[in-house]
């Protein structure tokens, strides 16, 4: 089916890449998704992942603890972090898999934009780079 791909598209703003992915979280895609995001976090040097997934975005028990087992490994390329924007019950899966994660890894789950850029722009020190909220030019 055409509609279940998975797909990876990513974008750099300010040291925060970006990851709009389509169908990446199951247990047969997380291995691509972290070969794909690994490849784009290596030109840059400290960089944290903000993930808006599409709609498509269902995860399961066990590709959401293997996702969030293999984020520490990420530090090593200079990832600070993962934010993900996600509904209510993706967001309890995924909290639920945190609880064996290792502390030392940023990872946040939260239904709000705005609060997922304000911990981007904290984890980089660098406040205001992604108020996109309340600029006026």
């Amino acid at each position: 089916m055409v509609g279940s791909q998975h797909h990876y598209r990513f974008f750099n703003v300010n040291n925060v890449l970006f990851d709009i992915p389509s169908n990446v979280y199951d247990d047969r895609t997380v291995e691509g998704w972290f070969e794909n995001i690994v490849r784009e976090g290596r030109k840059l040097d400290e960089w944290v992942i903000f993930s808006i997934p599409d709609k498509s975005l269902t995860i399961t028990h066990t590709a959401a603890s293997q996702l969030c087992s293999r984020m520490p490994f990420l530090k090593s390329y200079g990832c600070l972090g993962f934010l993900l924007l996600a509904t209510h019950t993706n967001a309890k899966i995924f909290h639920h898999s945190l609880k064996s994660t290792s502390s030392n890894f940023d990872i946040k789950i939260s239904e709000s934009m705005e609060e997922l850029c304000r911990s981007a722009e904290s984890m980089l020190g660098r406040e205001g780079n992604l108020n996109i909220f309340n600029r006026y030019s």
